[in-house]
């Protein structure tokens, strides 16, 4: 086509499908992965449709137009009709069996059964458990267009363009929407038997919990951008990239559905539910409702008392979305490019840019889960003829806040390095590298229990000497944890890195990289933007800010075509054994990465008389906990001595921040040897030994970090320090392959 001859337009488009299918006992039963209670079907349909009408105006003038479309699905279904059937309350016998909101579980599927054996000579009892989003489906559809027009002028070469996209993804949310029952051993409970199959089989039940409806969620959102672009080549030797775009980032809302968020400005202390309260009468601890002074059985208490207060004090419900439409984003990016002397042996490249990004729209789904939406009442100490008839009851419970001011998640990325051609074939590379992310989402829990509480006499359960439950010592009464997504993590991440390679020349090839990085996040072992846990009560970067990755990664890979034999020595056992064999490899090194810290003390349950902070309680680091090379053994993976308990005047919070100890690293060899035998021109056969840790290296993988201590202090692990497990040894695999 001869684009010079005037206006062309060309028309194309591209269609895929996809299918994918697993089908088994597993995944949506709890508990027991092998036990065929119901299998399922899980299958995922995707498919994908993209136009694009390109048009030339004139050889310097070029637009493009692309309109798609994308759709995946994913359901769990029973496997068979036969698999719903044994699932089926009125298919096997148990029509009969009660249910305070049969509308939530349409199917009639049976309930869970939890069966507590504690005490017992029973180990692994089996559970009755269908996975809480049964039965599951979640549809992901996006449209997206986009229309780019391009421009060359004189040193310039212009680009704008605008994108637009629109994502819909229903799903299942989670819910008991067919109850569950507990037939656990209670002493307190007067129709226990002292066995759990016995309660189940005369029907007694300790408790039973159901959900008043089953969720799903509706999200939906819309991205729309647009853009400016110069590549400007300023001399012969330099070239200027730079731009902006521009982001409209849509907040995620959920189609038709009311969302439940705490609103902590409209929590009102006085309002707050009574709570069942312990006591001690003639017959052993007992509740006591504090507005009636009725006695109840001792399980109830801390459940809300009848008729008192507002169980849902604080909560707000919202239709459909929660949080504002952020403001335009603005995203410069600028690179360039150097022939430092021109001769085109020197490069230096940089560039800087800034990515918004948008958050997990489960963050908002999971609203449509929370009360007053969905309620999980619960009945004790009843039987399963008289169930409905049982006074339920509401405890507190967890629920979510956020911050509706929404600010998009930002990356910082940024680089500078010089290429160098070297002679002898060989390119050097050696560049820094650099990401900041900002406003990244984290929760805090804003109803944990400040450290050292329930040591208080204040909080001192008369009934048992120990602490009251901590429902009783939340600071907003009435609740669990309050967990509050906020845009406040950050992230960091530096890296040198060092390039060199050479080019196929002569039968060889091989390359070396090695990269020096230091990766520093909120959450230290939660990757970026996965929404880490941080402590409400302690500085987040002294307690939650630390080294995330490895250190140093260097990687070789290498091959060589080994010269034919037969060319200097003319013979046919050279040509059958010699000729066309071919060696390649890659070798890798790896420092070793954090290793958290974890511990107990013998005789204390409670270590820092507080809830709800995470990762509450850390050892104390006395010294460097770290090892040569030469000083470790496969008992002593680190200095184990500089491991100590927290002191118990601090609240047993400890110094550590879980980056201190350094894991075992990584250093394997993989090799291949490669034989090709010539049947014709374009015919052969090939020969392969491929070796997995061809040299058999112990390569370590994981390590006990779970210290014990006594009540004098004193680390009582014997397996502490110790590498509890290796990667795979030595594998080799031999494979013949025809090829023509």
């Amino acid at each position: 086509m001869d684009w010079n001859a005037g206006p062309k337009t060309l028309f194309y488009s591209r269609l895929n499908y996809g299918y994918e299918a697993y089908k088994g006992g597993w995944g949506f039963v709890l508990n027991n992965s092998n036990w065929p209670q119901l299998p399922i079907a899980y299958e995922i349909h995707s498919y994908g449709i993209v136009n694009t009408v390109l048009h030339t105006f004139n050889p310097t003038t070029v637009m493009e137009v692309t309109v798609g479309l994308n759709h995946g699905k994913q359901t769990v279904e029973p496997l068979t009709a036969a698999d719903l059937a044994r699932n089926d309350r009125t298919q096997v016998g148990l029509s009969g069996l009660p249910q305070f909101f049969p509308e939530a579980n349409p199917d009639r599927i049976v309930p869970n059964a939890n069966f507590g054996a504690a005490g017992l000579a029973l180990a692994n009892l089996p559970q009755l458990g269908v996975e809480a989003r049964y039965p599951f489906f979640g549809q992901n559809d996006i449209w997206n267009s986009s229309a780019n027009l391009t421009k060359v002028a004189g040193a310039h070469n212009l680009k704008a363009g605008v994108f637009f996209e629109y994502t819909t993804r229903p799903a299942a949310r989670s819910s008991q929407f067919n109850g569950t029952f507990n037939f656990n051993r209670d002493t307190n409970n007067p129709l226990d038997t002292n066995h759990p199959f016995a309660n189940a089989l005369i029907g007694s039940v300790q408790s039973y919990s159901e959900a008043t409806i089953h969720p799903d969620a509706n999200a939906q959102f819309t991205n729309v951008e647009w853009f400016l672009q110069d590549n400007w080549r300023v001399a012969k030797n330099l070239t200027i990239d730079a731009g902006v775009r521009f982001y409209k980032i849509g907040p995620t809302k959920s189609r038709g559905d009311d969302l439940a968020v705490f609103i902590p400005e409209q929590y009102d202390p006085a309002a707050a539910p009574a709570l069942i309260q312990p006591v001690s009468t003639p017959q052993g601890r007992r509740g006591r409702n504090p507005i009636t002074g009725e006695i109840v059985p001792a399980v109830k208490i801390g459940t809300f008392a009848q008729g008192s207060g507002n169980p849902t004090n604080g909560i707000q419900v919202f239709n459909e979305g929660v949080m504002d439409a952020p403001p335009i984003q603005i995203a410069p990016r600028v690179g360039f490019s150097w022939d430092v002397s021109g001769d085109g042996r020197t490069a230096v490249r940089g560039g800087f840019g800034v990515f918004p990004a948008r958050f997990n729209d489960d963050i908002i789904l999971q609203h449509v889960e929370l009360p007053p939406l969905v309620n999980t009442p619960t009945a004790n100490y009843t039987t399963i003829n008289e169930l409905l008839s049982t006074p339920l009851s509401l405890s507190p419970t967890q629920v979510r806040t956020l911050d509706p001011d929404y600010t998009p998640q930002y990356t910082y990325n940024y680089s500078i390095g010089v290429q160098r051609d070297l002679g002898w074939k060989l390119v050097g590379d050696f560049a820094y590298v650099g990401s900041k992310g900002r406003k990244l989402l984290q929760t805090r829990n804003l109803n944990a229990v400040p450290y050292g509480t329930n040591f208080l006499p204040s909080s001192i359960d008369p009934t048992t000497g120990g602490a009251l439950p901590s429902a009783f010592l939340r600071p907003y009464l009435g609740y669990n944890d309050i967990l509050f997504s906020e845009f406040a993590g950050f992230s960091n991440y530096d890296a040198l890195q060092m390039q060199v390679s050479r080019r196929y020349t002569a039968g060889l090839r091989f390359g070396a990289a090695y990269t020096y990085a230091k990766t520093r996040n909120v959450g230290i072992q939660s990757p970026p933007n996965n929404n880490p846990t941080v402590n409400p009560f302690l500085s987040v970067e002294d307690r939650n800010y630390g080294d995330a990755g490895r250190r140093h990664n260097l990687a070789i890979d290498y091959s060589y075509q080994v010269p034919n034999l037969s060319t200097k020595w003319d013979s046919v056992i050279a040509k059958i054994f010699f000729d066309d064999w071919e060696v390649s490899g890659v070798t890798t090194a790896l420092s070793g990465a954090a290793l958290p810290i974890s511990y107990s003390i013998s005789g204390v349950s409670d270590l820092t008389g507080g809830v709800g902070a995470g990762v509450d309680s850390r050892v104390d680091i006395v010294c460097d906990p770290n090892l040569s090379r030469g000083d470790r053994t496969s008992l002593r993976a680190f200095a184990t001595e500089c491991i100590a308990p927290p002191s118990l005047a601090s609240n047993r919070v400890g110094t550590a921040r879980g980056d201190e100890v350094i894991g075992p690293g990584y250093l394997n060899w993989d090799l291949s040897l490669i034989r090709n035998v010539r049947l014709g021109p374009t015919s052969r056969l090939q020969f392969r030994t491929e070796l997995y840790n061809a040299f058999n290296n112990t390569q370590f993988a994981t390590v006990n970090t779970a210290a014990v201590f006594n009540a004098a202090g004193q680390q009582t692990n014997g397996e502490f320090g110790q590498y509890t497990a290796a990667r795979p040894s030595r594998r080799i695999v031999f494979t013949l392959r025809a090829l023509f």
